[in-house]
């Protein structure tokens, strides 16, 4: 294999790509697609689990009783009185029940479909073809998934608020019998005073490894579990510094009940469509791990001029026209070497067979022909023709000053072709600009 070089120039290229295909790709328009479909999926989720819960709760109703009465001592509980009651005098809603089942299953495999969509949009991936019991395995997964999320968040979300209210009520009765010393005896201050945090962390936990987990999988590529390990992480602390700072701004309690429950739901429909960009994001930084090499020889092949006049097109070629990644020895037979070469050294004689291409990274070189000489600057690509044409060199290379060239085999540069259509509209103009010179010497670009 080829050593690797890592730099924070590569740092900051790499993410440069994962922006730009950020935006080419249109991922900022799935993030919100995702985060409706997740909310739609999980809205009629928590209304079902509910449904279920309250069948349960029709022969032993004591236990929600119980618990409304302990809750009251630190949040308002009618409205919870008032709906439960509701749900435990009407009959067994089997039809509601069987509606809301069917609901949950489209909008669970329309989430998932929203989901896979991006990630094919980022990885170029086509979904497979699959038997139908695999598709219905598949399905049945994707729904089970949605159900035990909605699980988790009621449960997390309740006994955070739980053993919250255990530890405030304690804390304001320190030195008698507090309500921690009432409900868990072997509860104390301290560990009701964790308790809390252990629930607020462990949400984040979940999300780390349910991300890694779709970044291997979903991506069809199979990434190393390393990359996709670091990548969940930084997108799960990311989405919990935007919830953090969320907070700091946003205080749904602070308004009644109808307000409260808007302004909370369209906080979670924020939080969410921030979690899915920076999900889309990281997934696309992954995609820009896996295949840099590739995107970067593109973007040097697509190197901006040195006359280009936009601000933009300059900013590129001051990013790209030193690729570090390159810039590094490797065993002789790689697909992307680097050679250097002393002033005056020939590169390639005119009339070789050989077909490698050259980007120049440091110095200058002359491109010797019949009647003239060109003058090839850094950042520059030669040598290109011969393989288009299939036809033995037009010209001889040689080193004008000390250089430094990145040579790639004709196979890696057909790849780079194929993936990238800007690059095959340049190789276009370039066949089009030879046969309009009538065989002069156009090896340069």
């Amino acid at each position: 294999m080829r050593p690797k070089k890592y730099s924070l120039l590569t740092a900051v290229q790499s993410f440069f790509f994962a922006f730009s295909l950020y935006f080419q790709n249109n991922l900022y328009l799935y993030a919100p697609a995702c985060a409706f479909g997740f909310l739609y999926s999980l809205i009629p989720t928590v209304i079902m689990i509910t449904a279920v819960l309250t069948r349960f709760l029709h022969t032993s109703p004591e236990l929600l009783y119980a618990f409304l009465e302990s809750a009251e001592k630190w949040i308002d509980a009618d409205n919870l009185y008032a709906m439960s009651n509701y749900f435990l005098t009407s009959g067994r809603p089997a039809l509601f029940e069987v509606l809301t089942g069917i609901t949950v299953f489209f909008l669970a495999r329309r989430f998932f479909y929203t989901v896979m969509q991006s990630v094919q949009k980022i990885f170029h991936s086509r979904a497979e073809s699959r038997p139908l019991i695999a598709q219905l395995i598949i399905v049945a997964g994707e729904v089970l998934l949605v159900i035990i999320t909605a699980i988790v968040t009621l449960v997390l979300t309740a006994a955070k608020s739980f053993f919250y209210g255990i530890y405030a009520h304690t804390a304001e009765n320190s030195g008698a019998a507090g309500l921690g010393a009432g409900f868990f005896p072997l509860i104390g201050t301290g560990l009701a005073a964790v308790l809390p945090f252990l629930f607020n962390t462990v949400p984040y936990i979940l999300i780390w490894l349910f991300t890694a987990f779709a970044f291997r999988v979903a991506s069809g590529t199979k990434p190393s579990l390393k990359l996709c390990l670091f990548s969940a992480l930084l997108c799960s602390l990311l989405f919990a510094a935007a919830q953090y700072i969320f907070s700091l701004f946003i205080d749904t309690a602070k308004y009644n009940f109808i307000y409260g429950f808007l302004g909370s739901l369209m906080v979670m429909l924020l939080e969410v469509s921030v979690f899915f960009s920076l999900f889309l994001f990281f997934a696309q930084y992954i995609y820009v791990l896996q295949f840099f090499d590739s995107l970067l020889l593109a973007e040097l092949y697509l190197l901006p001029a040195r006359a280009e006049t936009s601000l933009f097109q300059a900013i590129r070629r001051m990013l790209f026209i030193r690729p570090d990644r390159f810039l590094k020895r490797g065993p002789k037979g790689e697909p992307v070497v680097l050679q250097k070469h002393k002033a005056g050294a020939l590169i390639y004689s005119k009339g070789e067979s050989d077909t490698d291409i050259y980007y120049l990274a440091q110095g200058s070189v002359e491109l010797l022909g019949d009647n003239n000489i060109i003058h090839l600057e850094r950042g520059s690509f030669f040598g290109e023709m011969s393989f288009l044409l299939s036809e033995p060199r037009r010209a001889s290379a040689r080193a004008a000053t000390d250089v430094e060239l990145v040579k790639i085999d004709e196979k890696t540069f057909a790849e780079l072709l194929e993936r990238s259509p800007e690059a095959v509209r340049k190789t276009i103009g370039l066949i089009s600009s030879y046969f309009a010179r009538h065989g002069n010497l156009t090896e340069s670009s």
